[in-house]
């Protein structure tokens, strides 16, 4: 059942340290005062999740109330870089962050596996990507009925590539480059403009 109260008391006994937690929305509905108040009660050792950790979680992980992020895509989206985020990576202040790396439709596909009560999500959009190289969590499973290894792969649009459009293929029809992510990224938001002078490739392997 329901029960009201004020943000500091379900604060107070809703989280506590070490807790893993997840303060999701977007633009007006980030919980930027649950946030706050998080940080006003001194809590330390969280383990945050959002699919874009933005300025709230920013400002947690500087007021050192994290040890490690769950996240997918990690920006302030139109304004810029997360400083504090920056600053635990690189320098390990105001103490180092430990970090899991997903891609964001496996975070929804997460989600709704935890709401379910299952213990993982089963998602076909990291064949073929690096994340599995950086992430140890990620695991590769063969279809128990076709025994067939599919990749989703995600097509941008230029020059946001924060947009586009998700295609299904066998993994023997894919084409795979040996362009580096930067390349690739510079190659979509010029609009092919800028391009490394050849495209060596190699078909169809699951490599």
């Amino acid at each position: 059942m329901a029960r009201i109260s004020s943000l500091a008391e379900a604060i107070k006994s809703a989280v506590r340290d070490g807790d893993t937690i997840a303060l999701e929305g977007f633009t007006h509905l980030i919980p930027h005062a649950a946030g706050h108040e998080i940080v006003r009660q001194g809590r330390k050792g969280l383990t945050l999740i959002r699919m874009t950790p933005d300025l709230v979680y920013d400002q947690l992980i500087g007021m050192g109330c994290v040890s490690k992020l769950v996240f997918s895509w990690g920006g302030n989206p139109g304004v810029g870089s997360l400083h504090r985020l920056r600053d635990a990576i690189e320098n390990g202040w105001p103490q180092k962050l430990e970090l899991e790396e997903h891609s964001h439709a496996a975070m929804a596909n997460a989600y709704e596996a935890g709401a379910a009560g299952l213990p993982c999500a089963i998602f076909r959009g990291y064949i073929g990507g690096d994340l599995p190289k950086v992430n140890s969590k990620i695991k590769r499973v063969t279809c128990p009925f076709t025994g067939e290894e599919l990749a989703a792969v995600y097509v941008p649009t230029t020059p946001n590539p924060t947009s586009g459009y998700l295609e299904v293929v066998p993994m023997a029809k894919l084409i795979f480059t040996d362009w580096s992510m930067d390349q690739a990224m510079t190659f979509i938001i010029s609009g092919g403009a800028v391009s490394p002078e050849r495209i060596p490739f190699t078909r169809g392997t699951t490599a």
